[in-house]
């Protein structure tokens, strides 16, 4: 009787998704958010929306042995629960970012999506942008308190040294009105990320252009903990798969327009 309970049991597990045994995987978040690619949260058991947000669960469906629990929390905190063990994976990063000492005590999966920071300008009153001597003569606005510091084009250095003298605010808000204004030609803003904050702000992303060529382009992947080989492993085939057949894609398209 005890066997045939057992056995049962061993059935019910395989034919009923339901019930197939499940390990909570915590995703850490940057508690700003990152748009579209998630929303803002203050939690550490937060519920987020966004692209990225789709595609783990997109995973879900394709790996019901995980559930990805979010916790939006800031950098340091972010750093320290990976460092700990008490997040999995590290929402979206690149190598690069973390310090030479860090970044190899975790894994990376393949990049999902490639993204940059460029000079937005209003429509019809573009500027020429090629390289730096460029820089030099753009009226540009900044945040005050961010940093601009890019692969061959060290703004911070050169606004300390004079030789770029911008506007400088303290929020988006304020330098998209200075820029419709016309008091600075161009700001700095993430591909991705600037047209759903600029709506976020009350303003019009149509009414601002890209310059078309980037400050600094670099790719999106997951940092993931080290010992979790599987994880990488499966993430990186489901990568793969989902560029191929158009669910990557699909997903995008409710985000990227």
């Amino acid at each position: 009787m005890v066997k045939r309970i057992l056995l049962v049991s061993l059935i019910l597990l395989v034919i009923i998704p339901g019930l197939v045994a499940q390990e909570k995987i915590v995703v850490v978040f940057g508690d700003g958010g990152y748009p579209p690619f998630y929303s803002a949260g203050n939690s550490e058991d937060a519920k987020l929306s966004g692209l990225f947000i789709d595609f783990l669960k997109e995973f879900e469906k394709k790996h019901p042995e995980y559930q990805f629990t979010f916790a939006s929390l800031p950098r340091m905190r972010m750093d320290g629960w990976m460092d700990t063990g008490r997040a999995q994976i590290f929402s979206l990063n690149n190598p690069m970012f973390n310090s030479p000492e860090r970044k190899d005590n975790f894994l990376y999966s393949s990049p999902i999506w490639k993204t940059g920071d460029y000079l937005i300008m209003k429509k019809g009153k573009t500027v020429k942008f090629s390289g730096l001597d460029d820089l030099l003569n753009i009226k540009l606005g900044i945040i005050h308190g961010n940093s601009y510091n890019y692969p061959g084009y060290p703004l911070d250095d050169l606004i300390k040294e004079g030789k770029i003298k911008p506007e400088a605010t303290k929020d988006l808000r304020r330098l998209l009105r200075m820029l419709k204004l016309g008091r600075v030609e161009a700001i700095i803003g993430n591909r991705h990320g600037f047209p759903q904050s600029c709506k976020d702000e009350g303003f019009n992303p149509s009414d601002f252009v890209f310059s078309e060529n980037g400050l600094f382009e670099f790719e999106l992947m997951m940092q993931i903990n080290k010992e979790r080989t599987d994880i990488v492993e499966k993430m990186n085939a489901f990568i793969a798969e989902i560029k191929k057949n158009g669910v990557l894609a699909r997903l995008e398209a409710k985000y990227l327009k």
